[in-house]
């Protein structure tokens, strides 16, 4: 249950359809993993931070370190604990810029993105369908243009929110594109490989 506080601090997200107070009790129940991208993790972790994930666990951060960055983070909400969510664990596991192959056990939600030349290009597998090799084998070279890491952090923690809180939940990996131009965000299923074991 909400205490009075909780309800004042994410007022203008409970009066959402889409969360509720139920909603805002899940994802303070909820933990989330990020790992790469730099600054791109630090803006995904501000907002979930902001959301009120209760535990994230950032790559390089943790409650003792870098203390600016956990500082910063925990300073955003006090119901958020850093570094308390291992990545075997989380229920979103975020990963930005290339895939990072160790990190195959991933039981929850996997959301992955990075910029390219073009834009940005972002992927979300459905729980416990998270495909790293597929994930690896798509073509997608990096790049940047102004403003992709605000931008890459912001889709990547969006795209989490909605996965914790069973927004457009389905069984099917998608995958995203965000052109720099001004046109929008475009999803289509994501090209599963025919011989893989996971997708096929």
């Amino acid at each position: 249950m909400l205490t009075d506080s909780q309800i004042e601090r994410y007022s203008r997200q409970i009066v959402l359809p889409e969360v509720g107070g139920r909603g805002q009790e899940r994802l303070l129940a909820a933990s989330a993993a990020i790992a790469g991208g730099d600054s791109a993790a630090i803006f995904c972790a501000a907002h979930l931070a902001a959301a009120g994930v209760g535990r994230l666990h950032v790559d390089g951060i943790d409650a003792n370190g870098p203390l600016a960055d956990a500082l910063a983070l925990r300073a955003r909400n006090l119901d958020c604990v850093i570094g308390s969510a291992p990545f075997a664990e989380a229920d979103v596991t975020i990963l930005l810029g290339d895939v990072d192959l160790a990190r195959t056990a991933v039981s929850g939600t996997l959301v992955w993105g990075r910029g390219t030349a073009e834009g940005i290009i972002a992927a979300r597998f459905p729980t416990g369908r998270g495909c790293i090799s597929c994930l690896a084998a798509l073509e997608s070279p990096a790049g940047a243009h102004a403003g992709s890491a605000q931008l890459l952090g912001t889709l990547l923690a969006t795209l989490g929110l909605r996965a914790l809180l069973g927004i457009g939940a389905n069984d099917r990996a998608e995958l995203l594109r965000l052109s720099a131009s001004a046109s929008p965000l475009v999803s289509s299923p994501f090209p599963s490989r025919s011989e893989c074991p996971v997708c096929s």
